[in-house]
Order: C-alpha cells, then sequence, then structure tokens
C-alpha cells in the first residue's frame, strides 16, 4: 500500500485523470456481436466497467424526457466517486487491497476501432455499510453552502436505452465548470454524497470540495476506479493520498 501526499494543485491531475474515465464510454462488448447471432455462452459475457455497486437510490418514473439541466448517469456510475466518514476508512483501504487484486486477475484487453480498450470477465460489487454522513434541516442546503456551490435538480440515472428513473428526494450541486455532487435524502439524512466530472471540468472544483468537506464534516473520497482515496488536508494545503 502507498500513501503519499499532493499539493492541492498538483492534485487536481487526479481528476483531470478521473475526468477522462468518467466521460469515456466503452463499446458495449455485445455491440461487437454478429446481427445474426442469435444465442451466446453466457461464459463469454464480459463486463465494460471493473466495479460497480450493489445498490441504486431508489427512484422515480421518468415520464418526459429530462431538462438539460437534470444531470444525466449511467447506473454503472452510481457512486463511482463517492464521499465517507473517516472512521470508515479502514474498511474502505481493506475493499480496495481486494478490489486491486481482482481487477488485474480479471482484465483483458481487446481492440475496438483500432484502440486498445480494457474489459473485464468479472466486475467487483461493491457493498458498503451506509451510514448517514449529515443529518438535520435542510442537509442538501448545509452541504452547498459548505462547499459554496448552487443546488440543482435531482440526478436522473438511465441504462444504455432507456431511463431507469429520477433520484428520489436527489440534489445536486454544483461546484464548478461541469463538476456536481450529488446525493440524495432518507429520513433527513444523507447516506451519499457522490461526485461527478463532465467534459471540460474545472480541475480544481472537486479538490476544493473534498477540503471544504474534509475541515466541515470529517469527509474522505474515494475514486473506486483509480483506486484511491484522499484523506486530509494539512495546514500547508498537501493532500494525504493513500492506494493500495
Amino acid at each position: 500500500m502507498r500513501a503519499w501526499t499532493e499539493d492541492t494543485e498538483s492534485g487536481s491531475c487526479l481528476f483531470r485523470m478521473l475526468s477522462e474515465l468518467s466521460r469515456s464510454r466503452y463499446t458495449p462488448v455485445g455491440a461487437l456481436m454478429d446481427d445474426n447471432v442469435q444465442s451466446i455462452d453466457p461464459k463469454s459475457i464480459m463486463f465494460t466497467v471493473p466495479t460497480v455497486s450493489n445498490e441504486l437510490p431508489p427512484l422515480d418514473p421518468v415520464e418526459t424526457q429530462p431538462r438539460n439541466d437534470e444531470p444525466q448517469m449511467h447506473e454503472d456510475d452510481w457512486c463511482q466517486v463517492e464521499f465517507f466518514h473517516k472512521g470508515y476508512v479502514q474498511e474502505l483501504e481493506r475493499m480496495l487491497r481486494e478490489y486491486k487484486t481482482f481487477e488485474a486477475s480479471n482484465r483483458q484487453m481487446i481492440t475496438i476501432e483500432g484502440e486498445q480498450c480494457p474489459i473485464w470477465r468479472n466486475a467487483y460489487v461493491r457493498e458498503v455499510v451506509r451510514q448517514p454522513l449529515l443529518t438535520g434541516n435542510e442537509p442538501a442546503g448545509q452541504i452547498a453552502r459548505i462547499v459554496g456551490g448552487q443546488i440543482g435538480p435531482a440526478p436522473v440515472l438511465y441504462m444504455t436505452s432507456s431511463w431507469s428513473g429520477r433520484v428520489q428526494k436527489g440534489f445536486s450541486v454544483g461546484v464548478g465548470r461541469n463538476v456536481y455532487l450529488y446525493g440524495y435524502v432518507m429520513n433527513d439524512d444523507v447516506p451519499v454524497i457522490g461526485a461527478s466530472l463532465g467534459p471540460d471540468p474545472d480541475d480544481q472544483a472537486l479538490v476544493r470540495a473534498f477540503t471544504r468537506l474534509n475541515a466541515a464534516l470529517g469527509l474522505v473520497l474515494v475514486d473506486w476506479k483509480q483506486q484511491f482515496i484522499l484523506l486530509d488536508t494539512s495546514p500547508n494545503g498537501k493532500i494525504k493520498v493513500w492506494q493500495p
């Protein structure tokens, strides 16, 4: 395992890599099949993401086309980058060590349109114990005030060809150009705070949001695909990073 520090500016390099991954969509393996194929061996089915959450938020049906200002994300992207309390770090480290070995042993490369792309024989299914990250009146407003962002509409989740639903009692908080936090409220608690980066994001925006949530609520930030945890920020601006 490794732990090191990054200053807040160079730390944005981590999120620059993240934004490239989050907005790239691999061609589904099924799309590579011949249209005349009527059946396939289940053992040949491969995954285009290495890890997924075992849970989705409660959803309301989407009956009309979502508005342009409503954040939209694939179900597989739910909680790929998310916040946890510091007290959960030991379990996060355990899971990342396990996931690192799993991911490497299940990864293989294929060529799509002349480019090498990874696919996986199996996906690591993350099972985490959800604890309230924030409680009280208007928790989404509290998050927005802490990070200096604007509250926005609930995210809309989709599958490849259909809308899955709009996150029930969900919210988003814009923190910079094409960077937003998201989550939902359940019984006046917020069990999930995730982060999403779109095309050409403000690289520093998520760094700033992390440092403020870390200082105010003691939250750490996990990037499951990239396999690292942002642990805390020192007075001199260094961010402590952990990797398995």
